[in-house]
């Protein structure tokens, strides 16, 4: 009988003690939990590249009665052109994009009882290319158009490769100054012993760094005929800045 009380009082001595030990353990976890705080802040940037290249589009149309000979003229005004902005060293990338060949047909009055018919075939064909100094677009659009070149459809100004890196690069960094300073000014006013050294980024968040080109037609579309006394260099264009925002969200341990 003694040696089964001695055997009880060791379990509930067990019990106790173990007991004792899981709820010291869950109230040093729950106040390591309620010690740690957090703040999340977001932050802000941009940055610009400075346009120095152009994307085209330009193009040939012809029309006639015939569909053999329509397709035969823009073929021939198109070789022209495209053998001259082969030429151009500042051209690059060139290539065909689209090629179309179409009946026209005449007009019919409305509330006419009369059928459409074909009077004739247009045929058009258009090309893109970068043009990697945009001062020469001007005198390179001219040569062309000389030569049968009668469609402009758009441009699109754009800085190089290196240079919007370099400015998506600061645009993140910016961001990221932004967010740090934000999260300071918010703890030192909330805590005014608050030491920026205790700051601990855990998380970040990036969103952005994107590029946004700067698009206008070039004339829009606009139809030339060879030896017209109208120059087309006489167009400025202007270049600006593509514009690269970031943001940047940080968790923060302080």
């Amino acid at each position: 009988m003694f040696f089964s009380k001695s055997i009880i009082t060791f379990i509930c001595l067990f019990i106790f003690l173990s007991t004792s030990f899981v709820f010291s353990q869950n109230s040093t976890s729950t106040n390591t939990s309620a010690s740690a705080r957090y703040i999340n802040v977001t932050g802000s940037g941009k940055g610009k590249a400075k346009q120095t290249l152009a994307d085209l589009s330009v193009g040939v149309t012809a029309e006639s009665q015939n569909a053999t000979a329509t397709q035969q003229e823009v073929g021939r005004l198109a070789t022209q052109s495209i053998t001259v902005l082969q030429q151009n060293p500042h051209i690059k990338n060139l290539q065909t994009t689209s090629i179309s060949l179409y009946p026209v047909y005449n007009t019919i009055p409305p509330n006419s009882n009369e059928k459409s018919q074909i009077i004739g075939y247009r045929a058009s064909t258009s090309v893109t290319f970068t043009v990697d100094d945009i001062t020469q677009i001007g005198t390179i659009l001219d040569s062309a158009v000389q030569l049968g070149l009668n469609n402009i459809n758009g441009i699109t100004l754009k800085a190089d490769d290196a240079t919007t890196a370099k400015a998506r690069r600061e645009a993140l960094q910016m961001a990221t100054q932004d967010a740090l300073e934000k999260s300071q000014v918010v703890l030192e006013k909330i805590f005014p012993n608050y030491n920026a050294n205790q700051m601990e980024v855990v998380e970040i968040n990036i969103s952005g760094a994107d590029y946004n080109y700067f698009y206008k037609p070039y004339a829009a579309p606009v139809a030339y005929q060879a030896g017209q006394a109208q120059s087309v260099s006489s167009i400025p264009v202007v270049s600006g800045d593509d514009e690269i925002s970031a943001t940047v969200t940080l968790k923060i341990k302080y």
